[in-house]
């Protein structure tokens, strides 16, 4: 048995260190509230630190290690409650109190950790300025040509690749191959030092993929594991895409939308037909939507028609599946997605996967709507940030 004394200096250690944790938890907080603090300092120096240390470790796991620490924690919790009941039956409060000020310092511990890691990295200049973009509003006749550019690609995609008897497209690859690919797609970044030089490992954990489908969630990145997992119960076609948004986080990118306009990057110019497919997928639709901003519905309808029935059977597949885990356990898990999202200082929580472009009317002086020559009102358009990174990359590619 361990005499008063020894429990007395126990607890009075985590008392200390709870108070340690608390501490740095708030020079954290204060300190990343200085954008040229969190990105020079903590972003760069601690958390890229980290994950290179940590990635290089549990790159070499054949499993996900974050699903273990998932099933460990499930298990820890019951065991806590359980044993914490039993304590309370037989007053041992002392016994409880104890062991619940240890509970509380390893939860402040790994608070701390992914507060260093992860949320410090919210505060960061947008991704859209580390990549081609293209802002300046264009004239119709180059949102067409840029429109009828990837859409001519994205539809020979389809009519190429290999297929399944039930038209689905065929994914060649395993994660660990997928996870390759898309290591060699990110050496497109490396002389970027926006983003960290190391991409760790891609993991597809088995178990965590069934918990994780049925909250709604196809992916996540968990960067005190230095691990970027997908879902294996998702499409195939969404994969890549996927991926490649959780690899963008462990790449220091936390921000949704800017995850997204990454995945976009490295997707839709890759050189992998499935890759790049992929990319369309997800993405092409933002281009397409360029002809509602500029007040164009029937150029819209025009083009959306023009996609070729081998896509409309991969989304009717996708939406299929994603329909068999579409519960309301699904909705209980957006909600807490937003709200972690909103603690960790994306503050429009889930909205910020998306960041959709708006168009205004041109008015003159009286306030009426200034008309071109098709007698149509002439718009100002603001894009979205992937609207405005397929607009750059086409037109880098045909500079005008």
């Amino acid at each position: 048995m361990r005499s008063d004394e020894s429990k007395k200096k126990s607890v009075i250690c985590d008392i200390i260190t709870a108070i340690v944790f608390v501490g740095l938890l708030v020079l954290f907080s204060v300190l990343k509230s200085d954008q040229s603090v969190a990105e020079n300092t903590l972003v760069r120096k601690i958390s890229r630190t980290y994950v290179y240390a940590v990635g290089n470790i549990t790159s070499l796991l054949p499993f996900a290690l974050f699903e273990v620490f998932v099933i460990a924690a499930v298990i820890a919790l019951i065991t806590i409650i359980v044993v914490y009941v039993v304590l309370l039956k037989k007053r041992k409060f002392k016994t409880l109190g104890r062991s619940a000020l240890k509970v509380i310092c390893a939860v402040l511990g790994l608070l701390l950790i992914y507060t260093a890691t992860a949320t410090v990295c919210y505060p960061r200049v947008p991704a859209i300025n580390a990549l081609p973009h293209e802002a300046q509003t264009q004239e119709l006749d180059i949102i067409k040509a840029t429109v009828e550019y990837y859409l001519d690609d994205f539809n020979a995609l389809s009519k190429r690749l290999p297929r399944k008897d039930s038209g689905e497209v065929i994914n060649p690859y395993t994660t660990a191959e997928l996870s390759d690919k898309l290591k060699e797609e990110y050496k497109r970044l490396e002389d970027n030092d926006y983003f960290s030089p190391f991409t760790p490992t891609l993991k597809e954990p088995p178990i965590l993929s069934y918990v994780l489908a049925y909250q709604g969630i196809i992916g996540i990145s968990f960067v005190p594991t230095a691990e970027p997992n997908i879902s294996a119960l998702m499409p195939d076609i969404d994969k890549p895409n996927t991926a490649a948004h959780e690899i963008a986080h462990s790449k220091g990118v936390m921000y949704e939308s800017d995850a997204n306009l990454v995945a976009a990057y490295i997707t839709v110019f890759s050189d992998d037909d499935y890759i790049r497919y992929s990319g369309y997928m997800n993405n092409f639709w933002e281009v397409l939507n360029l002809f509602k901003l500029y007040g164009e519905p029937e150029l819209y309808n025009e083009y959306r028609g023009k996609v070729c029935d081998e896509i409309w059977t991969d989304i009717e597949i996708r939406r299929e599946k994603y329909a068999e885990y579409d519960t309301f356990i699904e909705h209980i898990g957006e909600k807490m997605n937003d709200l972690y999202l909103k603690i960790s200082g994306a503050n429009d929580g889930v909205k910020s996967y998306t960041s959709p472009g708006s168009s205004t009317d041109v008015l003159d002086g009286n306030g009426n709507p200034v008309l071109g020559e098709d007698g149509k009102p002439l718009k100002t358009v603001k894009y979205g940030i992937i609207q405005q990174l397929l607009l750059g990359c086409y037109l880098n590619t045909f500079p005008l």
